[in-house]
């Protein structure tokens, strides 16, 4: 059943490449926002292109991860096929690196290298998870950014069905954007192709621009040999043998030195960021990045002047108003007259009238100034004149006085301090309230000290003497150390003595727990040791990153101040080793494996490192010598006969053709899937189990492996059961062959997956993609009209 949805936002599209166009919309049931790629209907001409694309579809589906956009389904509408996907709030990497060019920003090496430590972890996850699948179509047109500096990749079930289309590969370049190496026949989507697009977008990041048609494939050697790494400051310099390295073996310029899956990559790309070459791959890099991005996409325009005026500084946009931009390029271009600039701007960009004073420009500034947000109820920051002290005090500084060309820089403790001490009054005043000195006191004071330099505020003539109220020594004493103790510690007197209450913690409190333990934590790329971890932090946004076995976990954090964030992940626990289990005939015989003395046979051996080993068991006579190669997570088996003879082969092999992934098990270990090759298994006789949960699918089958030889097995499928009908009715097609009118009930179909097609004279044909299994019957009714 189709969900309704319903559009909630201009009909204009969201983005527009090759592929088609792309809308957003609401999920009618739950409201989610929905992202529907309209696809191009010159793709849909060859008819196994829908096919392709409803099988890769259905067999991705359980597939989800945060790197992927996850597709829902594959619906019809009036021009097509769409596909269906949750809509990530973010901007095409391909519009950033437009902007980026266009703009003149400076994407620095450190921000690129943040990007690509997370597209490669993020293929080589979908490599190991769905061995004979490929993303096919890697591109920066595929490739969302979210305002938490994470990238998202989209539309990962498309390269099957382009597949299907036959493009040459100037083709797929010119008008998809789609590189793949060269080969003999036809272009092929594979785990090269896609490594081949992260190495095109890799350089595109590093270069800072999109690659130009021209440019693919034959001008690749030059850029190459043209990137520079890039320093958030813009200074270049060359880019480091390893890294140039990774990026030549990326790019399959050197097809002996290529990469040919995503794991080779990623298992590279961690050796070069090992080296000590002062690179930071670090999230906060990519975010500074994209501050400047989106403040060079919301800066308004500069109009013409006589006289030409300094240029406004950029505005740092925080993520928030990055994320409240769905796409910055629709917001530029939006119908919004002016897009809101933080307050901290307008303080720095405009020049209140007199007698307020005039903030620098970045000439007359201080080198790196610090931008101070005011707090919303506060009023405007004012110049206030210190009163003059009594007595030149050597440890406190007066404030100086604004003047119409310059203004105080205001620290952030400064304007913490003003912000506690009303601006009618000054520190005297405080310690003359603290003390209960009146202003005749202080008048007298001055007389009686003979400060006769200093003028009071309040009234320009000193009052005389009142004859019998002299000071004491004691108390001016007291006032001058009162004065000195303040001086040094005004932050502590404004903020603590003060305020009524205690001080606001400014640190919140994460706690990181995972399963298995001892995970890498890092936070905004600095390292906090392992796992389970008590941190703390300040208050505000973090991005924390965990760092075990197989791809690193991402995840965007805020810390409140003065409470606790508790995470808990379960971490993949990748098996590295294998087993194997080593018996004889007879028992008994001394095992050594790889010169290691293994015990007695049967013996089972575990923690053994993938590849081939060597067994060898000696018996009262000769040694028999076997070779076995051992798969992670997979038990093998050698079963030798002891012998004074000379021995001959004791292993042999087995093959299976089946149309779909089935699981062999024997003795309750895992030996390997029909997707293998062969399977090596001692000679004799073996009981296997034949499992496919998803399709229900447990049988038991007894083989007899002959030595030295290859034993073919071919695996025959039972049969599920099918309901179909239509309205009004509809001739049945399944997998192109016809199956009768409806309503037809209780057809019996091979388990696994197929595709039914409904046709009816009037109202055409409609395709359906199910998967038939041994659990329930499958039941499918489609509306023709």
């Amino acid at each position: 059943m189709t969900v309704p949805v319903t559009s909630d936002r201009a009909e204009a599209p969201l983005f527009t490449d090759g592929l088609g166009e792309r809308v957003v919309a609401v999920d009618g049931a739950t409201g989610d926002l929905l992202q529907i790629l309209r696809l191009r209907p010159a793709l849909l001409a060859v008819p196994s292109f829908e096919f392709a694309l409803r099988e890769r579809t259905a067999r991705l589906a359980n597939f989800r991860h945060a790197y992927y956009a996850r597709v829902r389904r594959v619906d019809r509408h009036p021009a097509g096929l769409a596909i269906v996907a949750d809509h990530v709030e973010g901007t095409r990497l391909s519009e950033i690196l437009r902007v980026t060019a266009e703009r003149g920003l400076n994407l620095d090496i450190n921000a690129a290298l943040c990007l690509i430590r997370q597209l490669v972890p993020a293929i080589a996850l979908l490599h190991e998870n769905a061995r004979d699948v490929a993303h096919g179509l890697l591109a920066p047109e595929r490739l969302i950014v979210t305002p938490h500096a994470r990238l998202v990749i989209a539309e990962h079930v498309l390269g099957s069905a382009v597949e299907q289309l036959q493009f040459g590969r100037e083709r797929l370049w010119q008008e998809l954007r789609v590189a793949v190496p060269q080969s003999a026949g036809a272009p092929r989507f594979d785990h090269r192709a896609d490594v081949m697009g992260l190495g095109l977008i890799s350089l595109a990041l590093m270069l800072g621009r999109p690659l130009r048609a021209d440019e693919f494939p034959h001008r690749l050697p030059m850029l190459l040999h043209e990137v520079r790494a890039k320093s958030a400051l813009g200074e270049e310099q060359p880019l480091p043998p390893s890294l140039r390295g990774w990026l030549a073996g990326a790019l399959q310029l050197d097809l002996r030195r290529a990469f040919a899956s995503a794991t080779e990559a990623l298992s590279a790309l961690e050796d070069v960021l090992a080296e000590d070459t002062g690179f930071v791959a670090a999230p906060v890099a990519l975010e500074t990045f994209l501050s400047r991005y989106v403040a060079a996409l919301l800066e308004p325009p500069t109009p013409a002047a006589p006289a030409p005026a300094p240029a406004p500084t950029p505005v740092p946009v925080s993520k928030a108003a990055f994320l409240e931009t769905p796409s910055p390029v629709l917001a530029a271009t939006s119908a919004v007259p002016t897009p809101a600039v933080p307050p901290q701007a307008t303080a720095r960009t405009q020049t209140p009238p007199p007698p307020a004073p005039t903030v620098p420009t970045p000439r007359q500034a201080a080198p790196a100034p610090t931008v101070v947000t005011p707090r919303p109820p506060a009023p405007a920051p004012t110049v206030v004149t210190p009163r003059v002290e009594r007595s030149p005090a050597p440890t406190a500084t007066p404030a100086p006085t604004a003047t119409p060309s310059s203004a105080p820089v205001v620290t952030p403790i400064a304007a913490s301090v003003a912000e506690s001490v009303p601006p009618a009054r000054d520190l005297r005043d405080l310690l003359d309230d603290f003390d209960g000195i009146t202003p005749a006191d202080r008048e007298r004071d001055q007389l009686f000290t003979g400060d006769r330099t200093s003028t009071d505020r309040r009234d320009p003539a000193p009052a005389a003497a009142a004859p019998g109220k002299k000071r004491g020594s004691g108390r001016l004493l007291g006032v001058a150390l009162l004065l000195l103790a303040v001086a040094g510690g005004g932050w502590y007197y404004a903020r603590v003595w003060r305020q009524p209450g205690a001080a606001a913690p400014s640190t919140g409190t994460l706690s990181v727990q995972t399963n298995p333990p001892g995970v890498q934590v890092f936070v905004d790329g600095v390292a906090h040791g392992l796992t389970p971890a008590r941190l703390s932090l300040s208050g505000g946004s973090h991005i924390v990153e965990l760092r075990g076995r197989g791809v690193p976990r991402v995840i965007p954090i805020t810390v409140t101040p003065g409470a606790e964030v508790s995470q808990y992940l379960e971490m993949p626990q990748t098996p590295t080793t294998g087993s194997l289990l080593v018996q004889s005939t007879p028992a008994g015989a001394k095992v050594t494996i790889d010169g290691v003395e293994r015990g007695v046979a049967p013996v089972s051996v575990d923690g053994l490192e993938p590849g081939e080993h060597e067994v060898v068991l000696q018996g009262a006579g000769e040694p028999v010598t076997q070779r076995v190669v051992i798969q992670p997570g997979v038990t093998a088996s050698v079963l030798a006969p002891v012998t004074t003879e000379a021995p001959g082969p004791v292993s042999g092999w087995m093959t299976f053709k089946s149309p779909v992934t089935i699981e062999i098990h024997e003795n309750g270990r895992l030996l390997g899937t029909t997707n293998a090759d062969r399977i090596m298994m001692a000679a004799g006789r073996h009981q296997l189990e034949l499992v496919n949960e998803t399709l229900g699918y447990n049988t038991t089958r007894t083989v007899v492996v002959p030595p030295g030889k290859v034993l073919p097995l071919t695996i025959d499928l039972p049969q599920g059961i099918v309901n179909l009908n239509a309205s009004p009715w509809a001739e049945v097609w399944i997998d192109g062959v016809r199956v009768g009118e409806t309503p037809i009930g209780n057809l019996a179909v091979t388990i696994g997956p197929h595709e039914v097609v409904f046709r009816n004279p009037q109202f055409g044909e409609k395709r359906e993609a199910v998967s038939v299994t041994t659990k329930a019957p499958v039941r499918l009714s489609v509306n023709m009209k």
